[in-house]
């Protein structure tokens, strides 16, 4: 009766306990037959319960004579011999799975939220505090046993892993102790902040506050309502900003139109409609200088404008208005009359010799003429422009090959007006022969400044040298003989000694008979009667083969003004120079320009 009330106790405490998920070792274990007994607090508490159960029944129940042995239950010998068997094992298998820990204890450690496991792992955590003598060590406990420390190097400041075994004062990472090594550690590139820079060779100059706000406008120009108070200086380089990009339209180039300007340049009107540029006299009816650059679309309208609306303009300079007609040229020279002091036209077929008589007639106070690619100019118009006495600025460009201009024509136009003349430019002179040098030029021109000879093909050396031996005037601060093929050393030289301490603008460009020395290197002075070129600041040697390392290096260190080289298709040049602050070069091998 004690064994079956027992065994019933068995099965009811074991019905009692709630069952959790099983994990899948669990599962494995069991379906192999492995029966692992639980370990926890409760499991051990009702094992000892039983067996002090068993041991008081053994004790109260009398023992079988040999003599008169009782019959005894088949069912019950079972059960009984079964438990027994079981019990053994568990103590067999407690003995291996459970070692103690002595004093120590171990942290619980929470259990996480969707872990899968069995009643048996529910049990363990729930009373691991106070499970000191039978349970063993965590797997956490035994990996921190002998986990690696990460220490920081004394001398390379990089991480580096120190195992436990290893002594706890070596503070030097194995790389830094093994030395130096032959391949270069790879280090991180700093992070570049972009900033506004000015376009220098060598240092970095920070922009003033005004150049930053031209370019934030010129990029967000199509959002600007007003620019406000501007100078006209801003307002030129806004404007240039802005016609490089191709941005001024109608709706852009009302923001140039104020009432109170009296200078307006647009540089690229491309996009402009002629109603854009008649609005011009509507916006801006104080305007004294006036330049329009490529205004394809500016038509008769806008011109007839312009001459009724603008009662203060003074200089008009139009760039491509192939569209304006014949009678509205001769109509606005009549209309303006007197008060035009400077003209400039380039790039049309309309105007011809009937305009030039018009503006020749009517604009006698006429101080700056500028013609280019204009077909139709010939030697004819030459005796118009000897009518305009009071000229400082004349330039005749860019002819057709079907009307040249002859050199006799020439010297007698510069026989009427070259006594005031301060800026003489004949661009593309193929016919011009050396007599505009020695019978114009040095007989009438003495105050000459500016002196562009682009393209005049056929002036030869000696007589250059020879013009520039005898002429009078001194102190030019301009000379343009780029494309006179036939001049070499020995004008430089005589370039030099008339001039050389004034120039400020010097274009040699393809003048392929120059050498280095002692060529282009009298530039930066000879030591002897040459002295540097000071005052120069602008100097163009593209297509000067000669031209090579040590030729601009010192052209760099004497002439210490100069702010541009222009060294295009100088192919001898490498990038060994040594530039200065300041300087800017253009050109070099490859296109590669240093800013």
């Amino acid at each position: 009766m004690s064994n079956n009330r027992n065994h019933n106790e068995n099965n009811n405490s074991n019905h009692n306990r709630v069952s959790g998920p099983t994990s899948a070792l669990s599962s494995f274990l069991r379906e192999h037959g492995i029966s692992i007994p639980n370990a926890s607090r409760r499991a051990r508490r009702e094992r000892q319960e039983q067996m002090e159960q068993q041991n008081a029944t053994a004790e109260t129940t009398p023992e079988p004579q040999a003599t008169t042995p009782e019959p005894t239950n088949d069912s019950t010998m079972a059960e009984s011999s079964a438990a027994s068997s079981r019990t053994a094992a568990q103590n067999a298998t407690s003995s291996i799975l459970y070692n103690p820990r002595g004093s120590k204890k171990s942290k619980k450690r929470p259990r996480k939220k969707g872990d899968g496991g069995s009643d048996d792992s529910f049990d363990e955590d729930e009373d691991d505090d106070n499970d000191d003598d039978f349970a063993g060590p965590s797997s956490s406990r035994r990996a921190a046993q002998g986990r690696a420390r990460i220490v920081f190097c004394t001398k390379c400041k990089g991480r580096f892993v120190r195992k436990n075994n290893v002594d706890e004062n070596i503070t030097i990472c194995p790389d830094c102790q093994a030395g130096p090594s032959t391949v270069k550690k790879q280090t991180r590139k700093k992070k570049v902040i972009p900033t506004i820079k000015k376009q220098t060779l060598s240092t970095e100059v920070m922009p003033s506050l005004q150049d930053c706000c031209i370019a934030v406008i010129a990029e967000y120009i199509d959002e600007v309502e007003n620019f406000g108070d501007i100078t006209d200086d801003s307002l030129e380089k806004l404007a240039k900003i802005i016609s490089r990009n191709r941005k001024i339209n109608d709706m852009t180039s009302k923001l140039f139109m104020q009432p109170f300007r009296k200078q307006l340049s647009l540089f690229d009107c491309t996009n402009m409609s002629d109603h854009a540029f008649f609005m011009i006299s509507q916006f801006c009816p104080r305007l004294q200088y006036l330049q329009l650059v490529y205004c394809g679309q500016i038509t008769d309208r806008s011109l007839k404008a312009y001459q009724e609306r603008l009662h203060d303009l003074k200089s008009l300079e139009l760039s491509g208005p192939f569209l304006i007609t014949k009678e509205a040229w001769i109509s606005f020279f009549e209309t303006v009359g007197a008060r035009l002091e400077s003209f400039e036209v380039r790039h049309t077929a309309r105007f011809d010799k009937e305009c030039m008589e018009a503006l020749a007639t009517h604009c006698p106070n006429m101080r700056k003429l500028k013609f280019g690619h204009l077909s139709q100019l010939n030697s004819d118009w030459l005796l118009c422009i000897a009518r305009l006495k009071k000229l400082e600025t004349l330039e005749l460009a860019w002819t057709s090959n079907e009307n040249t201009i002859n050199t006799e024509d020439v010297v007698h136009l510069l026989a009427q007006v070259g006594s005031g003349l301060k800026d003489l430019s004949i661009k593309g002179g193929h016919e011009l022969t050396d007599e505009i040098l020695s019978k114009g030029i040095l007989q009438y021109c003495n105050y000459i400044k500016r002196l562009n000879l682009e393209q005049c093909e056929c002036l030869t050396a000696p007589a250059m040298v020879e013009f520039f031996n005898q002429w009078q005037a001194k102190g030019l601060t301009h000379l343009d003989i780029s494309r006179c093929s036939k001049f070499d050393d020995t004008v430089l030289e005589a370039v030099l000694r008339h001039s050389g301490t004034t120039l400020e603008y010097l274009n040699l460009h393809s003048l392929v008979e120059l050498t280095a020395a002692p060529g282009l290197e009298m530039i930066a002075g000879n030591g002897d009667d040459i002295a540097p070129c000071l005052s120069l600041t602008h100097l163009n040697c593209g297509f000067v083969r000669a031209m090579d390392d040590f030729v601009l290096q010192k052209l760099i260190q004497h002439c210490t003004s100069l702010e541009t080289i222009q060294v295009w298709g100088c192919h001898m040049l490498t990038e060994n120079v040594q530039p200065k602050p300041g300087l800017r070069i253009s050109g070099r091998e490859m296109s590669v320009q240093y800013l």
